[in-house]
């Protein structure tokens, strides 16, 4: 019997955070404002996918800045549905970083409804949202080649870094990204205090 041989896929190595470069790229690529909003949001808020795609208008307090996540969108093949979101922890009010605050308001400044809809205001299909994100990591790849393994998880990781180095405990990290409890903030902060020493040895060598 001959196995037919199946080509191993790329990873997507979403277990990290976003490389300078295409933190760069995020506000040098050529992006239109419904594209930069969607990739800042994940970004500056941490996101899930599933709860960016089923924001709306009035989840979003500009005056107070914060965004509040109460549900979902996800696909049964390629149609959407807007539930709630996947446990009561990713219910949750998540601050809106003064940086991303002007950008945000300028893109809902006339909007109505979703944010990121389908041209006629439905939900987003699966496949208008690949298209989406694909023609976002084009933009991104023309300014750096570290973007070709991006997707929208890499981002929440890249959150849960900010927020160790912004010096938030655990219980907060977990409680602004969802999470049920610390144990997955934990892994994360754990491996980045290990990063930390590292980096302090080498300089320590450098130097002496």
């Amino acid at each position: 019997n001959i196995k037919k041989l199946v080509t191993p896929q790329k990873p997507k190595n979403e277990k990290r955070a976003l490389t300078d470069r295409e933190k760069a790229a995020l506000f040098s690529a050529d992006l239109d404002d419904r594209q930069r909003a969607f990739v800042l949001l994940l970004y500056y808020c941490g996101l899930r996918r599933e709860e960016c795609l089923a924001l709306d208008v009035s989840a979003l307090d500009l005056k107070r800045r914060f965004v509040h996540v109460r549900q979902a969108l996800v696909f049964d093949v390629n149609a959407p549905k807007i539930e709630r979101t996947k446990n009561t922890y990713s219910v949750r009010s998540v601050p809106i970083p003064a940086p991303f605050l002007p950008v945000l308001r300028a893109y809902v400044k006339d909007k109505r409804g979703l944010l990121f809809s389908m041209p006629n205001g439905d939900p987003i299909t699966k496949s208008s949202f690949r298209c989406f994100w694909d023609n976002i990591k084009a933009a991104l790849m023309n300014e750096t080649p570290d973007a070709e393994t991006l997707t929208p998880h890499i981002f929440r990781h890249n959150y849960a870094t900010m927020l160790y180095y912004s010096d938030i405990s655990p219980k907060k990290a977990a409680e602004l990204m969802g999470h049920a409890d610390t144990t997955m903030i934990n892994r994360i902060y754990a491996h980045l205090d290990e990063m930390k020493e590292n980096a302090a040895e080498k300089l320590d060598r450098i130097f002496a």
